[in-house]
């Protein structure tokens, strides 16, 4: 088994892939978090307290130098 270690001091703008759900990131790092996940359902299930949209990794709609840090979990099939 592996521990998961979050630094509570990450500064910047965080693109979660695959934020929905437990929101794990959004819960931690709250409105520094933009998650977004190919699942409205997933997302509505998530905690508030940060953006959430819905969208595909696959084709990303932001611009470059948008987010200083890029999180995912349970997004790989």
């Amino acid at each position: 088994m592996h521990n998961v270690i979050l630094k509570k001091e990450l500064r910047g703008r965080i693109l979660d892939v695959g934020g929905g759900g437990e929101g794990v990131i959004g819960r931690v790092y709250g409105p520094q978090v933009t998650a977004i996940d190919v699942s409205a359902e997933e997302l509505a299930e998530a905690p508030g307290g940060f953006e959430k949209l819905v969208m595909d990794a696959k084709s990303l709609t932001f611009p470059d130098n948008s987010f200083d840090h890029v999180t995912t979990f349970y997004s790989f099939l």
